[in-house]
């Protein structure tokens, strides 16, 4: 499934542009998007832009991508930089959750929904909650929805909290941080009570295969 150019993109995305994903966990997400094959892709919260530099690659080459990141450190790769990864990519530094922001992503896929998003910004409770009911809106029924860092802070509540079927976890084994999970789009849906935090976690997969 993963190929040795495969192997060598994510050896960039680590090295050069410091993804901030556990290397199994980010190398399951790859394999599960290569079977998936997604063509319009949005990363929210891309910091160094090493996710995003493999969902450059492993997007289709028509297809488009779009950053969103409010990075003012220096790190956020700049459009320039992310012009030589793939066609079609944009680069937003603005704040995702301004409905501004959300217009603007729409503008840009015009017609087109989302095959795959991944929410790994605002990490309080209020903030990856707005992500995910403001964006969730742009997906195609097909698509997917993947979250960072579940096993811990206010995105592991989130997470808990996430009323949907079918809810996959991408988790090394004994990590007490990061982790990734999965939803499929036509399944979306939220229970609103950031209270409630589960005695018992997540099944967790060391791998999974998305039907």
């Amino acid at each position: 499934m993963i190929n040795t150019e495969h192997s060598q993109t994510l050896n960039v995305a680590k090295s050069h542009y410091h993804a901030f994903q556990i290397d199994e966990e980010m190398m399951t997400l790859m394999g599960l998007l290569l079977l998936h094959k997604p063509r319009h892709v949005l990363e929210i919260g891309t910091l160094n832009g090493g996710l995003f530099y493999l969902l450059c690659k492993i997007a289709s080459p028509d297809g488009i991508k779009i950053a969103i990141d409010l990075n003012d450190t220096g790190l956020y790769p700049t459009q320039t930089e992310m012009d030589t990864w793939a066609k079609n990519v944009h680069r937003l530094q603005v704040n995702s959750h301004d409905p501004a922001t959300l217009h603007l992503v729409k503008s840009i896929l015009g017609p087109n929904k989302l095959d795959f998003l991944f929410i790994d910004g605002d990490h309080t409770m209020r903030g990856v909650t707005a992500d995910y009911e403001m964006y969730s809106t742009l997906m195609s029924p097909n698509g997917y929805i993947g979250f960072h860092d579940i096993v811990h802070m206010d995105t592991r509540v989130f997470w808990n909290n996430l009323d949907v079927s079918n809810k996959f976890t991408i988790l090394k084994t004994n990590a007490n941080w990061a982790g990734i999970g999965l939803i499929p789009a036509k399944s979306v849906g939220i229970s609103h009570d950031p209270t409630i935090v589960p005695t018992t976690p997540n099944k967790k997969f060391n791998f999974i295969k998305l039907k």
